[in-house]
């Protein structure tokens, strides 16, 4: 994975995409990636990424949903502050403060999103949800230019902070569910656990991504219309902008604009494909146990104990033949049981003599 996004980072930037430099470690670490993948499924006996949890449908879509979640999540924690200090003229800490519509939704949506989920069993369209908004949010960076107000670009950010809010829960509740409702496999409970590990891994492995081809994508269309230095060194002019001449800096502004325009949309088809998958998933629901089946439950655990503790009781009786015959508590209260012999006795008196 490191090859890749070396590849991916130097691509078009360091070294040209046709250059031996940007083709051998992609080639090498797809070709790493399929091997372990086959390993893992082959020959390995305790593989770190089951692939069998991977093979169903549901569990793959909603898994892909959190790649995408995190490459969008960071390609707006990323670049927008690029936006406001190059474009608007914010400082570094007040381009902090202006991810605050996002990062404040983002917290109650979920939460909200989870208690709805957990009243009404339902799962899908509440991601559904959460897709149509983060896909309605990302287009709607794209407004964002050189003469947008406070008022404008804090309304843009909502629908993604919402939208990434709510898909926080539904995906994780997603993936543990399409593995708990599968029929093909036995040992569910070993694999509920890794099938919620893999939530934060995927998730993370988008955000990484994310990073490398937006910088990708936003240096390639940077160095297109600012030159080499330009794009090489954009977060640093970003900081600079102020110090050039007014008609440079409209001209830099706009170059700004519309290199985190293609980033946008590159987030916007990711974010769409994951909507268009996420029709395809199951409907699943949430399975809370019943009143009945508690007390069916405890009913069988009550005379499983009852029959334990009645197989444990076992008392052996002697014969004169010197074998012992077990009798249990639970037998003897349906059979008469046998009547031992009477032991006479006959007190001696004790005679005290003085001597």
């Amino acid at each position: 994975m490191t090859s890749v996004l070396m590849a991916l980072s130097w691509g078009g930037i360091m070294f040209s995409w046709k250059s031996y430099k940007t083709l051998l470690p992609l080639i090498l670490g797809v070709v790493g990636l399929i091997g372990w993948a086959l390993y893992s499924e082959l020959i390995s006996k305790n593989p770190m990424i089951p692939l069998r949890i991977l093979a169903d449908r549901n569990a793959a879509i909603h898994y892909y949903g959190n790649f995408v979640q995190g490459l969008s999540q960071l390609a707006m924690i990323y670049y927008l502050p690029i936006y406001y200090q190059g474009v608007l003229g914010y400082s570094p800490l007040i381009s902090g403060v202006a991810g605050l519509p996002q990062c404040l939704l983002a917290g109650p949506s979920s939460a909200v999103a989870g208690g709805l989920i957990n009243k009404t069993g339902k799962i899908k369209v509440y991601a559904l949800f959460g897709w149509v908004t983060l896909t309605l949010g990302l287009g709607l960076l794209k407004l964002l230019d050189v003469n947008t107000s406070v008022a404008a670009w804090i309304f843009i950010n909502v629908p993604s902070g919402l939208g990434l809010g709510v898909l926080f829960s539904t995906l994780a509740m997603a993936t543990q569910t399409a593995t708990e409702q599968r029929g093909d496999i036995e040992d569910i409970a070993a694999l509920k656990s890794m099938a919620a590990a893999l939530n934060p891994f995927f998730r993370a492995l988008g955000q990484s991504i994310g990073i490398v081809s937006g910088q990708a994508a936003f240096t390639n269309a940077m160095k297109a219309k600012l030159g080499q230095t330009a794009a090489n060194e954009a977060a640093a002019l970003a900081q600079l902008v102020k110090t050039f001449p007014t008609d440079q800096q409209i001209v830099i502004k706009h170059a700004f604009v519309d290199s985190l325009g293609v980033v946008w949309w590159i987030s916007v088809g990711l974010a769409a494909s994951a909507l268009v998958a996420t029709l395809f998933a199951a409907n699943h629901k949430i399975v809370k146990p019943t009143v009945e089946d508690e007390e069916t439950k405890e009913s069988k655990t009550g005379r499983s104990s009852t029959d334990a503790d009645s197989n444990a009781n076992v008392e052996s009786i002697p014969l004169e033949s010197g074998t012992d015959v077990k009798t249990s508590s639970k037998r003897s209260s349906h059979t008469k049981p046998e009547t031992l012999p009477e032991i006479k006795s006959e007190a001696q008196p004790l005679t005290i003599s003085d001597s």
